[in-house]
């Protein structure tokens, strides 16, 4: 959905989906986003994903601190450390 809604710069697939729509009175939008409409995906999805997709973003985020974290440990060891 998000890479039709960016390659979708004009506006042209947006607003023909939302004419479509008018003319299909009897069919309720499932969601606010044309382009997730478009796609049958439903607020609810949208949340769900979004709420996915930050945990994602903030596991990978602390994997990556303790990586570096990690790493700076290492790069503060002496020659007697090692020997150790």
């Amino acid at each position: 959905m998000k890479c039709i809604e960016r390659n979708d710069r004009s506006g042209k697939f947006r607003n023909h989906i939302l004419e479509e729509h008018r003319y299909n009175d009897d069919e309720r939008m499932r969601s606010e986003n044309p382009y997730a409409h478009f796609l049958s995906l439903s607020d609810n999805d949208l949340k769900n994903f979004a709420k996915s997709y930050e945990e994602k973003q903030a596991e990978t985020k602390k994997k990556a601190k303790k990586k570096r974290v990690s790493k700076k440990k290492t790069s503060r060891r002496t020659l007697e450390d090692i020997m150790e």
